[in-house]
C-alpha cells in the first residue's frame, strides 16, 4: 500500500511540473510589445511580385525534364541538358568491377531523336568520374546517353543507358 501511495505522488508531482502554465496556453497575439525579435506575419492576400516577367508569354521557354544517372553492371550512365549552351552533356562512372574491365575500354554515345551520335572513348582503368562532353541541338526532343563496355580484349561486356532527358 506505501508503495502504491509513494508511486501516486511522484506520478502527481511530475505531472504538476510537466504541466504547462497559463500563458504558454495562451492565443496568439499580434502584440509584439514583449518580443525582442521581429515578426512576420504572413497576409494570405497579398503575393510576392516576381523578380523578372517575361514582357511576350511566347518568349517563355519550356523546362527541360528528365535526365540523371542509372548504375547498373558497375556502370553509370549520365545526361543532362544545359539551356544556356542548348547541349546535351553526357558522362559515366565506374563505380565497380562487376561488368567492367579494369584495362577495358567504354564508348559513348547520346541518342538524340533517333539519331545516335558518338561522343568519346575512353580507358576504364579507375572507378570514379569520367569526362563530360556536350552535344549541340536545337530544337526539342529527348536523349540518353549510352555507354558500352568492352574488355581488354575488345570483347563486349555490358551497356547502360542513363534515363531519358528531355529538352525544349
Amino acid at each position: 500500500m506505501v508503495r502504491r501511495l509513494r508511486l501516486l505522488t511522484a506520478l502527481l508531482c511530475t505531472a504538476v511540473v510537466l504541466a504547462p502554465s497559463q500563458t504558454a496556453l495562451a492565443a496568439p497575439s499580434r502584440d509584439d510589445s514583449t518580443s525582442t525579435q521581429a515578426t512576420t506575419w504572413y497576409d494570405p492576400t497579398t503575393h510576392p511580385v516576381p523578380h523578372e516577367t517575361a514582357s511576350d508569354p511566347s518568349a517563355v521557354v519550356p523546362m527541360a525534364t528528365g535526365g540523371g544517372c542509372t548504375d547498373k553492371y558497375g556502370g553509370a550512365a549520365c545526361i543532362s541538358y544545359k539551356s544556356a549552351t542548348k547541349s546535351l552533356n553526357a558522362d559515366f562512372y565506374v563505380t565497380s568491377w562487376d561488368h567492367v574491365d579494369s584495362s577495358g575500354t567504354a564508348y559513348v554515345y547520346i541518342e538524340a531523336n533517333d539519331e545516335v551520335n558518338y561522343l568519346y572513348s575512353a580507358l576504364t582503368d579507375f572507378v570514379g568520374h569520367y569526362p563530360v562532353k556536350s552535344l549541340a541541338v536545337s530544337g526539342g526532343g529527348s536523349a540518353w546517353t549510352i555507354v558500352d563496355f568492352y574488355n581488354r580484349n575488345g570483347d563486349w561486356l555490358t551497356s547502360v543507358n542513363s534515363p531519358t532527358q528531355y529538352y525544349p
